[in-house]
């Protein structure tokens, strides 16, 4: 319905879909040039989440998804055999201060791996989430204007 992206996963067997419309994220094994669903096809994300961008782990086996109509991030783990999401965590890429209306948009994690960024349109900020090295989990460190 509304897919933003489409980025293979970061050992280049997959295409990953986020699709805000359908507040699902597609999974497509990518093999000899071509598409197929990939088993399972898809995972639901939260109801009216909006995944808009995701960003995949330089080197463990995480995805992370912004969602776009709530303002959140969405850990997930990562299946390399199948392409499979599973989701583990869902934090909030605002201040608990912040009150007014947002939408975020991109997403990106430094080169080491040790920190994702995610940009709020409406709060005009990038949030800076701590990845845990150990289990991929978020931790929201500050948004910055």
């Amino acid at each position: 319905a509304k897919p933003h992206f489409n980025p293979f996963s970061s050992d280049g067997r997959f295409v990953l879909v986020p699709d805000k419309g359908l507040d699902r994220i597609f999974v497509f094994r990518y093999e000899a040039g071509r598409l197929t669903p990939a088993e399972p096809p898809f995972v639901a994300t939260r109801e009216t989440a909006g995944p808009r961008h995701l960003a995949c782990h330089p080197s463990r086996p995480w995805v992370y998804c912004v969602n776009e109509l709530d303002s959140t991030v969405t850990a997930y783990d990562y299946r390399a055999d199948s392409g499979e999401l599973r989701p583990r965590q869902i934090v909030s890429a605002l201040p608990d201060s912040y009150t007014g209306n947002s939408r975020a948009a991109g997403i990106q994690i430094d080169a080491g791996g040790r920190f994702l960024y995610a940009s709020n349109r409406g709060s005009d900020s990038i949030a800076l989430l701590r990845i845990d090295p150990d289990n991929g989990r978020l931790a929201f460190v500050e948004a910055v204007s």
